[in-house]
């Protein structure tokens, strides 16, 4: 799958980049900040002005419940990261250390939180296709990180969701192309369903997101039928004992082949609402009539970069988006059962622009801002608010 991994790597870099706002020299070493670290600070604030906390900010800052899982640490010899985890707690303000890793290669940008667990691939080595791949659990509780497996050659950006107690994978490997599950009470691990994929023709079936509202559990699926056919996605749906309900055509997220071909980076399908961002940004967010998709609102045609926010412990009720690099900062609600979007404002000062946005599984915000137009330094602190979506003010927009 190393053709796949080369077209994944390039232009997930330069999403996730532009979406953190950092810099090429932040993630592979440079003078360092202040203090002797390789990574830059992050301030967080509410939304009263008032500091909560300071922590190193690599881009791997994850808000759980009640409060943020971090990775600190440095860029060694081989431009790798050394890194250490630690879990911040906003009530107590104690920060435990979980565990540490060496020779970090890529972190996924979303782990899945479920009973007090974060579950986060780790990658390790080298992003060319011969790095080792790990799933690590870190157990928020007991303030420890396990690993739960660990395979050479895996895919650092493949899927992951969870479903009651099953933690869902769709997983891209040298065999083929599988749906997989780990149990998460039980440690049992075990094969949901395989397709094929011909890495030398582009030919066959393969996962490109993946999606459960418990009720359902939805695959998005690239499809290639022959050499001479074109790229076509298409959205499985199966109860959750993995009967298949329906399929239908999702080729209408773009009438551009290539921009069908890319990877995922978001992925929604719960109630009627489904989501679709694909990592140079192509967006699509709609309702599922029958038997085909309709666009809800224009995601594409806007000012800056339409996205969602980034959850850790997915919403099945609600998502939360945004027009990242957009001097007006506003954030939508859409209401996945009914398809009702709603706008906010967030405009805390003057000239700052809202570049990302992270919620947690109680409906707290975490909302980077920069000021407009700048490109913070290296040595720069970064800037978040710690905003709970009650104090937001919503009114309906469609």
């Amino acid at each position: 799958m190393a053709k796949i991994w080369t077209v994944w790597l390039a232009i997930s870099t330069a999403f996730l980049l532009a979406l953190s706002g950092c810099t090429a020299a932040e993630n592979t070493g440079g003078q360092g900040a202040a203090g002797g670290s390789d990574f830059p600070m992050v301030e967080i604030y509410n939304t009263q002005e008032e500091l909560l906390t300071t922590v190193e900010f690599s881009n791997a800052l994850f808000p759980v419940q009640d409060g943020i899982v971090y990775a600190k640490g440095s860029i060694n010899e081989s431009g790798n990261s050394d890194m250490e985890f630690h879990y911040y707690q906003w009530n107590s303000q104690e920060d435990k250390t979980l565990g540490a890793m060496e020779n970090i290669a890529h972190i996924t940008r979303d782990p899945v939180y479920a009973d007090g667990h974060l579950y986060m691939y780790v990658l390790t080595g080298s992003l060319m296709g011969n790095g080792q791949l790990h799933l690590m659990d870190f157990d928020l509780a007991q303030g420890s990180m396990t690993e739960i497996f660990a395979e050479d050659n895996g895919d650092p950006y493949n899927t992951m969701t969870v479903q009651g107690d099953r933690l869902l994978m769709g997983k891209i490997e040298k065999e083929g192309i599988f749906l997989k599950e780990y149990n998460i009470k039980t440690g049992e691990q075990k094969t949901l369903l395989r397709f094929d994929f011909d890495e030398s023709t582009d030919v066959g079936e393969t996962i490109r997101g993946l999606d459960s509202d418990g009720e359902t559990i939805s695959l998005l699926m690239y499809v290639k039928e022959s050499p001479e056919s074109e790229v076509q996605l298409r959205l499985d749906v199966y109860d959750l004992d993995l009967n298949l309900l329906h399929s239908m055509d999702f080729s209408l997220v773009s009438s551009d082949e290539n921009e069908r071909r890319q990877a995922v980076s978001h992925f929604v399908s719960a109630g009627s609402t489904v989501y679709y961002e694909n990592y140079s940004t192509t967006t699509f967010l709609g309702r599922v009539e029958g038997n085909r998709a309709e666009k809800i609102m224009e995601t594409i045609e806007v000012e800056g970069m339409f996205t969602m926010a980034r959850e850790t412990e997915p919403n099945r009720e609600t998502g939360i988006f945004v027009n990242a690099f957009n001097p007006e900062n506003i954030l939508y609600r859409v209401d996945y059962a009914t398809g009702r979007v709603e706008k906010a404002e967030f405009s805390p000062n003057e000239n700052e622009e809202i570049l990302s946005v992270r919620r947690d599984g109680e409906d707290t915000l975490l909302i980077q801002m920069d000021e407009s137009g700048k490109n913070t330094s290296q040595d720069e602190k970064r800037k978040m608010y710690f905003v709970p979506l009650s104090e937001l003010e919503f009114e309906p927009f469609l």
